[in-house]
């Protein structure tokens, strides 16, 4: 059998030689001579082989014949085909050249062999047979199983299973070959003689498979495929009938426990191995402790378990810690050392591993607690208490790092107030500096201290009783002036406001600040000129304000001062002729004189009682021909000057006669130039020719149509009725020329209105008791200072009074009035019916009752302090310089207020002095014309210091304490506080006299709730 690539070869080699001897032959027989080869290859030419001179052939050589020149060579024209026999003749050459013969080329062997059998069991012996072809040196076989042979026909036992290929390698003289047959000798298995199982000692994931063969081999170890039962011994596992193993859910290693079995011709085999089971992929880490509680500054070892799903432990791992910077730091084998700040450090400890593929993590929050006790620290650590008010101190422990101790017990202690054991400290009653301190209990006892300040009481307006005035109702009624309309404005002077109505008395309007205009303080005068621009004189803003005929505030001017345009009290304005304005500069003792825009023009008079000189210059009018009449008050005159204040004639003298004056207070002129003028004191109007001449007067004191009580402002209409502010009476009356009364209105107090509160006092219920001297009445209010009634008239009968000073109430409800005037004593029930009365006293202006029920009596004309049973029975007196007024407190020891010595003394209630303190002055502690006085539940002194505007407030002992007040009318201010008193809830009840109203105030600390 030949293959075919063995084929070609010789086929190429038989086919070279042939040519060649043709090629010889035809030379031969056509007598062409072979001269030269060539080796330069005609790419047109055939491969025909050519010889060379010594005649071996080259292989791709071209023969080329070249012709005896003797002989003719045919040619033969391009493109044409020669013609057998046609063309010149060849002429055989003179000389003839031998034709060498050649030489056969060497032949190398054709490797090839035969085999007696190619395929049989293990043992297979097969006889090999060299059948190369050619000259042959040496042989080499490769029988496919590893083995060789260098035998030229050799026998060869095959034992290993499979299919082997053959290999043949010859060499001789003239070259080698071989011949390679693939997969030529096929062995199959021998006889079983054992069973294996494959693979052998897997391993295999948790829930994974892997799959079994049972081998059966012959004596060689060929396997010999084979039909297997199976077996597994243990439940960590499956296995089905093809070998297929499904491992459990637990790691481990199961030994022997796959098992094949097989059956033969030679008997049954049975074998055996083992599977590892291994952890699946790692799927859980668990912390020994997801929280871990330590001190600052130790120490923890962290452990771990890495596991699979199934819980299987995965060694093969990773592992990194790592811990919050803050919570202290930890070492590669997870030793915690923990920080020095105290603390929850959540995930504080991070764990992570990393098997495979898979990375998972863990975390374990750290608590840090703090160390032994080292320090207390209280808060806050220094803060403000006032009075009887709490305040909630706390208390903390710190280790030697800062780290604050909780759960941790302390005991407190406290000057200056009281504390209990959970820290609330309540302060006391009197001021400074105090201290709280607080104990660790835990192991060595710690000391923690803070500060308590327990300030003077600040008291606030709380509201006030009166001050809100009905239209139409009037507080010293002073200035009084007509508008272009008829319209009728008064100057409601301690009401601070502009009261106007119609020419009958009707109410129109009432108003304390227009437009952008300032508020008023205390009006007393008002004024129209020519233009219908309305002017008011301030006493309080020492100012003129000046108003357009609309209402609209134009301009102020003036302030307080001696110097031209300043003003001290500026009371009354009138104008010339050509619209200059005049102010009467009271106090400065002077009369101003400006344009009707405030620009200063002139000045004149003095402090004086000389012609041109001035004592408290009230009132002023101007007449047809610009004369300026002044009433010049306490020098009891009437001054006339000419429009630059050149003195021109004066008249009056102090008394009650015609043409005399007891304080000559306004002055107007009628349309004949008569002069009248209000004689205050007098309760009079007198009326005089411009040159002084008496003609008439009209009025007595009283309250009835006609009387007056103080008259003050005074003006004239067109039609000459005379207008006349009864201050006192507070209202208005109207008169003709001659003194015949007209009409009034403005008489009427509203409910729960105040003119001149003197005294006040309170019950044990919270009820007000408030004794008004301009009115002569006693008003109750309620605990929420609302009006409850009231009783009194003026009078000197029961129930009635004169000028009622002060008003004290005892602790059964029995109320006492001090008529300074009348001097009495009258007693009253809480609902103002009367029970008796005590006289014989000397201008009683102050009474205080005691814890016993007793009653006590100052007579500021007599100098004597007197005390009294309820019933009115004397008990003792004392002497005392110029009191005004007095106290009790709680232990019945009487305060006493000299109001000429600007000091306060104290006695026993039986009138041994105790002690005395202050002096004349503005500092704390030292007083101006003190007046009214008070005590508190904590026995703390209040005192009016009504000269300089405000309350002082002292210890029982006359450590001063704390101040309120200035002079003014604005809220918490006194025109000129005279009464005080202090509620059951220590609230401080202020009557001011000159403003109308009762002002009430309250201070945190003796009001905690």
């Amino acid at each position: 059998m030949r293959y075919g690539v063995r084929l070609s070869n010789r086929m190429k080699i038989l086919v070279f030689v042939l040519a060649t001897l043709f090629v010889l032959s035809a030379c031969e027989g056509e007598g062409i001579v072979i001269t030269r080869l060539t080796s330069t290859p005609d790419p047109n030419a055939t491969a025909t082989p050519t010889v060379n001179p010594s005649d071996t052939p080259v292989p791709g050589a071209t023969a080329t014949a070249t012709a005896d020149p003797a002989v003719p060579v045919p040619t033969v024209p391009p493109g044409s085909t020669p013609t057998p026999g046609s063309g010149p003749t060849a002429t055989p050459s003179a000389t003839s050249t031998p034709v060498p013969t050649p030489t056969p080329t060497p032949v190398p062997p054709l490797a090839s062999f035969d085999v007696d059998s190619r395929s049989g069991a293990a043992p297979f012996t097969v006889q090999f047979t060299d059948t190369t072809e050619g000259p042959v040196s040496s042989v080499e076989w490769e029988f496919g199983d590893g083995s060789t042979s260098t035998e030229a026909s050799p026998v060869h036992e095959y034992t290993k299973a499979g299919a082997h290929t053959v290999r043949l390698s010859v060499s001789g003289p003239n070259g080698s070959d071989n011949e390679v047959r693939t997969s030529y000798i096929n062995v199959s298995p021998g006889a079983v003689v054992g069973l294996s199982i494959r693979p052998e000692h897997p391993n295999v994931a948790v829930r994974e498979t892997v799959k079994f063969e049972a081998l059966a081999v012959d004596q060689f170890g060929n396997g010999v495929p084979i039909e297997a039962q199976w077996s597994l011994d243990g439940e960590e596992g499956a296995l089905d009938d093809g070998g297929l193993f499904t491992a459990g859910t637990k790691a481990l290693t199961l030994g022997g426990a796959i098992s094949a079995s097989t059956r033969t011709d030679a008997g049954a085999s049975t074998a055996s191995t083992s599977v590892t089971i291994t952890t699946g992929p790692l799927t859980a880490v668990i912390l020994s402790e997801t929280q871990k509680r330590l001190t600052v500054q130790d120490t923890h070892q962290f452990t771990f378990s890495a596991t699979d799903e199934f819980g299987n432990a995965v060694t093969d791992a990773l592992v990194s810690w790592s811990v919050d910077s803050d919570a202290g730091s930890i070492t590669d084998s997870g030793l915690v050392r923990s920080g020095t700040e105290a603390g929850f450090f959540a995930e504080a400890v991070r764990l992570s591993v990393v098997s495979g593929r898979q990375s998972v993590s863990a975390r374990a929050d750290l608590v840090l607690e703090p160390d032994v006790l080292e320090t207390v620290t209280v808060s806050p650590s220094g803060t403000e208490v006032i009075w009887q008010h709490d305040r909630k101190f706390t208390a903390s422990g710190s280790d030697r790092f800062g780290n604050v101790i909780g759960d941790l017990a302390f005991a407190w202690d406290a000057t200056g107030g009281e504390i209990d054991e959970s820290g609330l400290f309540t302060a006391g009653t009197r001021v400074g500096t105090y201290t709280v301190t607080a104990t660790g209990l835990s192991g060595t006892a710690k000391i923690g201290h803070s500060t308590v300040n327990i300030p003077a009481p600040e008291f606030f307006f709380q509201g006030q009783i009166g001050g809100q005035f009905e239209d139409g109702v009037f507080h010293v009624p002073v200035g009084i002036a007509f508008a272009g309309d008829g319209s009728i404005h008064v100057a409601d002077s301690n009401h601070r406001r502009i009261q106007a109505f119609a020419p009958d008395g009707q109410f129109l309007t009432a108003w304390n600040q227009r437009t952008e205009g300032p508020r008023l303080e205390l009006p007393y005068d008002v004024a129209f000129d020519s233009k219908g621009n309305l002017y008011i004189a301030d006493l309080i803003l020492n100012s003129i304000l000046k108003y357009s005929a609309d209402g609209q505030f134009v301009r102020q001017w003036g302030s307080s001062g001696n110097a031209d345009g300043q003003f001290n009290n500026p009371f009354d304005i009138a104008f010339d002729s050509i619209g200059n304005v005049y102010v009467t500069d009271r106090d400065n003792g002077r009369i101003q004189k400006f344009t009707s825009d405030g620009v200063f023009l002139s000045k004149w008079g003095s402090i004086g009682s000389d012609n041109g000189q001035f004592h408290w210059p009230t009132a002023l009018v101007i007449d047809s021909s610009d004369n300026v009449y002044v009433a010049d008050r306490f020098n009891q005159r009437i001054q006339k000057f000419t429009s630059d204040g050149l003195f021109l004639s004066k008249w009056g003298s102090p008394g009650t006669g015609n043409g005399q004056f007891e304080e000559p207070v306004g002055v107007a002129i009628d349309s004949g130039g008569n002069l009248y003028v209000t004689d205050g004191t007098s309760d009079r109007v007198q009326v005089f020719t411009s040159d002084g001449a008496f003609i008439r007067k009209w009025g007595t004191s009283g309250t009835a149509d006609g009387q007056f009580n103080r008259p003050f402002g005074i003006a004239i209409d067109a039609s000459d009725k005379v207008y006349i502010g009864d201050v006192n009476n507070s209202r208005i009356q109207v008169f003709s020329s001659i003194g015949a009364f007209n009409s009034k209105w403005g008489d009427e107090l509203g409910v729960g209105q105040l003119k001149r509160p003197v005294g006040v006092a309170t019950d044990s219920f919270g009820n007000v008791f408030i004794v008004d001297e301009s009115e002569r009445i006693v008003q109750k209010y309620n605990p929420d200072y609302q009006y409850v009634l009231k009783w009194g008239r003026f009078g000197t009968g029961v129930g009635q009074f004169e000028r009622p000073n002060d008003i004290a109430v005892d602790s059964s409800g029995s109320v006492y009035v001090a008529d300074r005037t009348d001097n009495s004593v009258q007693k009253f029930d809480s609902t103002g019916s009367f029970i008796s009365v005590w006289t014989g006293f000397n201008e009683p202006t102050a009474i205080a009752t005691d814890s016993k029920l007793n009653v006590y009596v100052v007579g500021r004309g007599n100098n004597r302090i007197r005390k009294f049973t309820g019933s009115g029975n004397i008990i003792t007196e004392w002497s005392s310089s110029g009191p005004s007024g007095v106290a009790v407190d709680s232990e019945d020891n009487v305060y006493i207020v000299e109001e000429g010595n600007s000091r306060i003394q104290k006695f026993t209630s039986g009138g041994q002095f105790i002690s005395a303190w202050g002096q004349a002055g503005v500092s704390q502690g030292e007083f101006s014309s003190p007046g009214g006085i008070a005590i508190d539940s904590f026995d703390n002194v209040y005192v009016l210091d009504t000269g300089n505007g405000r309350i002082q407030m002292l210890t029982s002992g006359g450590t001063f304490i704390t101040e309120w007040g200035s002079f003014g009318t604005g809220l918490g201010e006194f025109e000129k506080p005279t009464g005080i008193a202090i509620t059951p809830h220590g609230m401080v009840l202020v009557a001011d006299r000159e403003s109308g109203r009762v002002q009430v105030f309250r201070s945190p600390a003796l009001t905690p709730s």
